[in-house]
């Protein structure tokens, strides 16, 4: 079944961007395409630049040279679903723990961030949250 539903993209995708190509063509789209990625880009940058300010020595995490998010792992001894759980509604972040993405329940101390949909302020604002509810987490 899973097979089936990712050959292609949805049918109402592929008519939208039909249409848009139409009436727009391709260089448009193109260029649409080079203005996200300096968008995802300059966010990717202020989230590294706001991790390595605010939790630097506590966290380690990927720069990605694509896409829109950040692989961040923590100290072992930190369960980022329980933190995530128990915190992330005081401190008012949203962010995916590392054992949505294993199949064997593992990726416990880490966590997915993402820079995409959002400001840079907001960017700044996020990881000073994050490192506020570490800081609770570990005391």
């Amino acid at each position: 079944y899973k097979q089936g539903t990712n050959l292609q993209a949805s049918s109402m995708i592929q008519v939208i961007l039909a249409g848009f190509l139409k009436s727009h063509g391709p260089d448009v789209f193109r260029e649409l395409i080079k203005e996200n990625c300096r968008f995802y880009r300059a966010n990717r940058d202020v989230m590294v630049n706001a991790l390595q300010n605010r939790l630097k020595g506590q966290v380690t995490f990927n720069i990605p040279k694509s896409g829109m998010f950040i692989w961040l792992s923590l100290p072992e001894h930190i369960d980022t679903h329980a933190m995530i759980d128990n915190h992330s509604i005081d401190y008012q972040v949203l962010m995916v723990p590392g054992s949505a993405f294993s199949t064997t329940g593992k990726l416990t101390n880490s966590m997915r961030l993402s820079f995409s949909m959002v400001t840079e302020d907001q960017i700044v604002e996020g990881v000073s949250r994050l490192e506020a509810m570490l800081s609770h987490y570990n005391a």
